[in-house]
């Protein structure tokens, strides 16, 4: 139960006791002195048979309106105090304030860290569940949440409890895995500093290739990236691998979001990962050259990717940008150099300012394709070409000393 269904329960709890007492005050203890008829209110002292008491007690019938009184102790009546009636009231306003106001919940935006953090954690509150979402924020790339590390490591682990039991009873239906708490996983593997990290990150990639087909596609992103062990990831690549394979177009783009962490090792993995961006679903394709050019220049490229992607006969625009991307990224030296040469007075115009922006932020490309640059401007080219972007490539080649 959640921490606002205790409160409500307590609520409704103190409002029953409220109109129990009110309704006992109400009724009051004592009874009348005089006895007369429980119908009409008439007085009936001094009737025969009024003094007897007890089960032998012979029926009286009223003189007034006739009723005949079978037992004694309903000649006397409760002196009534009606006053309490503003007590009942009282406790039916409380009984209805779960249902009409519900502020128990309100109660979740006080609460510190360390409680909201329990409560989700460790009694799934799903209460406490949206205050963590409210503070953490959705967005792919937040990796600075509020909370601290060991606050995070405790979501964390709640989290994949969580994920683990929903895998064992419910592994035909990822969709009931909640997105939040990939995201939780997400974060707290982003900035990860455990002592048994290893142990953790292993549990948690092998969580994640039932998810691969969740019906969130943030939620699946977030499956396929945690896939990968970041303490031992050849141990976990072979789920990638399988997932490649899959009849499920889903299933499929999830390993091309997984095999990219894995492009550092070299074959198998770089080779499954250009199969992929010839797949026959665009999405699949989407997916594999939406990594490949976003995230490319800042990863470790093996580079035995250079040459797959060589051969690489694309299939639509973005596989073509990220195809270049790719080379420029995984090849060095001189040949990475021969490679951006080609680009920029081949490839068309969008590949052509996507190699620029590369250049841009490596001073080695910059002194040696663009020399007056290389010289003179280079801390102030990034800026500059953000700028450049109306006018053709080739004249902003020609200004910046391309040959």
């Amino acid at each position: 139960m959640t921490l606002a269904g205790l409160l409500n329960l307590g609520i409704i709890l103190v409002g029953l006791a409220i109109v129990a007492l009110g309704l006992l005050l109400c009724r009051g203890r004592r009874r009348s002195k005089e006895p007369t008829c429980s119908k009409c209110g008439y007085a009936l002292t001094g009737l025969p048979g009024i003094e007897r008491e007890g089960e032998a007690y012979e029926p009286v019938a009223c003189p007034e309106c006739g009723h005949a009184v079978t037992r004694w102790i309903t000649l006397f009546r409760r002196q009534r105090k009606p006053v309490w009636l503003a007590l009942v009231a009282v406790g039916i306003a409380v009984l209805c304030e779960p249902l009409f106001f519900g502020h128990a919940y309100d109660v979740y935006d006080h609460l510190p860290d360390s409680a909201i953090v329990y409560l989700y954690s460790e009694w799934d509150d799903t209460y406490a569940g949206w205050v963590v979402q409210d503070r953490i924020g959705s967005h792919v790339r937040s990796v600075q949440p509020p909370f601290s590390d060991a606050h995070m490591r405790s979501l964390a682990e709640g989290a994949l409890q969580r994920i683990e039991r929903c895998n064992a009873r419910h592994r035909g239906d990822p969709g009931r895995v909640d997105v939040l708490d990939l995201h939780i996983l997400w974060l707290h593997d982003a900035r990860a500093s455990d002592v048994d990290a290893s142990t953790f990150s292993a549990r948690v990639a092998r969580a994640m290739p039932p998810l691969f087909a969740h019906p969130d596609d943030e939620a699946m992103f977030y499956a396929a990236v945690l896939a990968c062990d970041r303490n031992a990831p050849a141990s976990t690549m072979p789920a990638a691998m399988r997932a490649k394979d899959d009849s499920d177009p889903r299933v499929r783009e999830a390993a091309a979001a997984s095999l990219f962490m894995y492009l550092s090792l070299g074959p198998p993995a770089t080779e499954a990962y250009v199969a992929l961006l010839d797949d026959p679903e665009p999405e699949v394709r989407t997916m594999a050259a939406v990594l490949l050019f976003r995230e490319g220049p800042d990863a470790q490229l093996h580079p035995s990717l250079g040459p797959l992607l060589e051969a690489l006969t694309p299939n639509g625009t973005a596989v073509q940008r990220a195809r270049w991307m790719g080379l420029m990224s995984s090849l060095q030296g001189d040949d990475r150099r021969a490679a951006i040469v080609q680009i920029l007075r081949e490839a068309h115009d969008g590949i052509r300012w996507d190699a620029m922006e590369i250049i841009s932020r490596n001073p080695d490309l910059i002194a040696a394709l663009l020399p007056e640059w290389g010289k003179e401007k280079r801390g102030g080219i990034e800026s500059w070409l953000q700028a450049q972007r109306h006018r053709p490539i080739d004249e902003v080649l020609e200004e910046l000393g391309f040959e």
